[in-house]
């Protein structure tokens, strides 16, 4: 069972027709306190999404940066190794190659996840003039106003819990692999330092 999968299942447990059924309650302090919890949440829902949303941009630039200094990197692997002997991994070219195709590729996977975590999402819910001004349920009163209001917001939050919980999968993957591309340019950094010494004749 996936991790998105469990989250739903334990957050989301009622039914839409549920959720109205345990609204019928006259008590008003009631469903004023279930009304303003439920905006409460839509708007700090919200809030996530811009942080989400911010950390993607920002590990975008990031990822932007290294992803030059590895493809100056490559070129200059290219241009200027040569065929050398180290001990135990002998020539280092084969293992310059992989590694630089390694990272090169791990931190393109690495955009994509984010540009999925920033993108526009046209699935995306906000309240519509026509939902707040709801005409059959403005004539019925403050009570059964409240109650429709509130069953509309928690299901415009349920989806749009559902789709932050996809981007912050994506960002959590994008970061992951960052770091993997990170950890791969040390072996590229190490062999290429001990093929500088080797050309300078230190060993």
């Amino acid at each position: 069972m996936s991790s998105n999968k469990f989250k739903k299942e334990q957050t989301f447990t009622l039914s839409e027709k549920e959720i109205i059924e345990r609204l019928r309650t006259d008590d008003p302090a009631i469903i004023n306190e279930i009304h303003k919890t439920c905006f409460d949440i839509l708007y700090k829902e919200e809030e996530r999404t811009k942080l989400i949303d911010s950390k993607g941009s920002s590990l975008i630039g990031i990822i932007g940066l290294s992803s030059s200094l590895v493809f100056t990197l490559g070129g200059i692997l290219i241009e200027k190794i040569t065929n050398v002997a180290f001990p135990i991994i002998g020539c280092p070219i084969p293992w310059l190659v992989f590694l630089y195709f390694s990272s090169s590729s791990t931190l393109i996977t690495a955009i994509i996840f984010l540009f999925i975590t920033v993108k526009i999402r046209s699935d995306w819910r906000w309240l519509k003039d026509e939902d707040i001004f709801h005409n059959s349920m403005i004539e019925q009163g403050i009570g059964p106003y409240k109650r429709y209001m509130t069953t509309h917001v928690w299901k415009v939050f349920q989806n749009n819990f559902e789709i932050n919980e996809k981007k912050a999968t994506c960002l959590k993957k994008a970061q992951q692999l960052f770091m993997y591309a990170l950890f791969q340019l040390i072996p590229i950094i190490l062999i290429i330092s001990f093929y500088a010494l080797k050309k300078g004749g230190y060993f």
